[in-house]
């Protein structure tokens, strides 16, 4: 990893540049947001005209600068060749929005480009900027300084990347440094890191950040490439979870390391690592000696990978590695150690302390299952109600643990890589109830039956159909706009809306785990797909209702909920639609 770089020479914040009388007086000199506009872009514009969709700009740089508070650009397909420097802020509630116009893919592209940097550097910059979303643009060819990422948010907070892509990036596909609450969201990185520095995705010295349902893949070859993605240097009090990372060589896939700063209180679940060649699914690290603290790693898959499917290890030249709260539950590791040597989960750190490995399911790893070295001082990790399968007992540092299950865990298709539990496997019920995660990786609640199923997937029990009155829960054409109300669903490339079903004016009980329901879509302003699915889950291939611009149709639907009751909605169509849910019974 490399994580040390020397920020930008930025001028300093307002705060820094005006005395405290001259800091009051911009303060409260801003001018009010005004009406929020949009503007457009297109190849065929010009920068000189008003940016309108009949006479659009020229350049996203030209909307980088002239945007106010609550205004979007939306940026129609075509390849630009420029660097975007974001030069306005939005505030809470007037977001500054870039986005691709709704079903075109706009790439900028940095061939050619000479991309301005004092050391970190972007082809798209967001660098001490706040609120500020950037959705469906493809960032691509950024170089050639071994700095330069597709995406630098820098110092920022309240910046959101959803649903864009990278491809050939000289550093990071999407660099986040310093700043708070980012959000990086949907997003496909590909091919990131042909020079010597950072990680696909790179999150340091951050507070208050989500990565979610990202995927990085296809990593160039050695001695190219990087990290998948990697949270280091300080960062703190974020979430990891439902990303997908695979085809990297080399290097770790997901990676967590304090380098030489306090570095804690993150969240990693849901994701699924494999295929990483010569190097480990996760692994959490202190090169350089700053304390990783409270990283709780629960509910991921890793499989197939060259050597380690969960590790903690002593990667870095500090003589101490120090890590404190550490806990590895509900995981599942299979078929790690392709290199032909290699292992499951793995606690190799002496300066670890407060580990906990517990209901996790590793199984078919190729030199051991868990391994906790001879160094590691007793006392320093619990390792309780895993199933181990096979024991190999072939390397010193193996252990079963106790409460143990040695057995096949029987998955649905270890061939297809669907590690879901049959109803006969070992595993279900065998969990420790404390520190098990409330919800599984697919976000079904936890206990199904008796007890906690041990890996990331809960085994769900049978579930019964309790008849409820006939109920309106969703009609978005209601005013005001609320929770299940207004606005209309939004076009394609826009955020999908979230939903919360359980409760409400239709007392849907809060345990329910899906609902039968009516759903119909009116006033479509385009022919397109809604697609209704449980929150946090990956976008479904079979969408819900189809339906023909301006008509009306309907279709009876089972819903399933996630952990909190919620479902998305994504509409696939180039137009905005309204929604409507009767709901007339819950599965519980």
């Amino acid at each position: 990893m490399e994580t040390q770089t020397t920020r930008k020479k930025n001028p300093p914040p307002l705060a820094a540049a005006l005395p405290a009388a001259a800091l009051l007086a911009a303060v409260f000199s801003l001018p009010a947001p005004g009406v929020p506009a949009t503007y457009y872009v297109s190849p065929s514009g010009a920068d000189a005209g008003p940016g309108t969709v009949t006479e659009p700009w020229r350049t996203i740089g030209k909307a980088a600068t002239t945007l106010a508070p609550g205004d979007t650009v939306l940026i129609r397909a075509g390849t630009y060749a420029e660097q975007v420097q974001v030069a306005v802020s939005g505030m809470a509630g007037a977001e500054v929005t870039f986005a691709a116009y709704p079903g075109e893919s706009p790439v900028l592209d940095g061939t050619g480009v000479v991309v301005s940097t004092g050391d970190l550097a972007g082809l798209f910059e967001v660098v001490q900027r706040s609120w500020v979303r950037v959705r469906g643009l493809r960032v691509q060819h950024a170089g050639p300084g071994e700095l330069t990422a597709g995406f630098l948010v820098e110092d920022s907070s309240h910046v959101t990347v959803e649903s864009c892509s990278t491809f050939d990036t000289v550093s990071s596909g999407i660099g986040v440094w310093g700043g708070s609450d980012v959000t990086l969201a949907g997003n496909d990185v590909a091919f990131a890191c042909t020079g010597p520095m950072q990680e696909s995705i790179s999150v340091g010295g951050t507070t208050g950040f989500e990565l979610r349902g990202n995927v990085v893949r296809d990593g160039p070859p050695m001695p190219a490439g990087k990290e998948g993605i990697c949270i280091k240097d300080g960062a703190s009090t974020g979430m990891v979870h439902h990303n997908q990372v695979s085809g990297l060589h080399e290097k770790v896939g997901l990676y967590f390391d304090a380098w030489d700063k306090h570095t804690f209180d993150i969240d990693v679940h849901g994701n699924r690592i494999w295929a990483i060649e010569g190097a480990d699914g996760i692994a959490l690290a202190s090169e350089m000696g700053g304390l990783l603290e409270n990283i709780r790693v629960h509910d991921n898959v890793s499989f197939d990978n060259g050597f380690y499917g969960i590790s903690v290890g002593v990667n870095g030249t500090s003589p101490t590695h120090p890590m404190s709260g550490i806990v590895i539950v509900n995981n599942t590791a299979v078929g790690n150690g392709t290199t032909g040597w290699g292992g499951g989960i793995t606690v190799y750190n002496p300066g670890a302390s407060n580990v906990i490995v517990r209901n996790n399911v590793v199984n078919a790893n190729a030199a051991f299952q868990i391994a906790v070295s001879a160094d590691v001082p007793a006392g320093a990790v619990t390792v309780d109600h895993n199933l181990v399968h096979p024991f190999l007992g072939t390397e010193p540092d193996e252990i079963r643990g106790t409460d143990y299950v040695e057995a096949d865990p029987l998955f649905v298709s270890a061939a297809a890589h669907d590690y879901h539990l049959l109803a006969a496997s070992p595993a279900i019920d065998h969990g420790n109830r404390a520190l098990a995660p409330t919800a599984d990786a697919d976000g079904l609640l936890r206990p199904q039956g008796a007890g906690v199923d041990l890996g990331a997937y809960e085994c769900p029990a049978p579930l019964r159909l309790h008849v409820l009155a006939p109920c309106r829960i969703v009609d978005t054409r209601d005013l005001p706009e609320g929770p299940v109300a207004g606005p209309a669903i939004q076009p394609a490339g826009s955020a999908d809306r979230a939903f919360v079903l359980t409760g409400g004016p239709c007392a849907v009980p809060s345990d329910a785990r899906a609902l039968s329901v009516n759903v119909t879509v009116t006033q479509p302003q385009a022919a397109g797909t809604v697609l209704v699915y449980p929150s946090g889950l990956e976008l479904p291939t079979t969408g819900t209702v189809t339906f023909a611009a301006g008509r009306t149709r309907a279709n009876n639907a089972v819903l399933g909920l996630s952990a909190a009751g919620e479902v998305q909605v994504h509409n696939t169509s180039g137009g905005t639609v309204h929604l409507i849910v009767d709901v007339n019974g819950s599965f519980r």
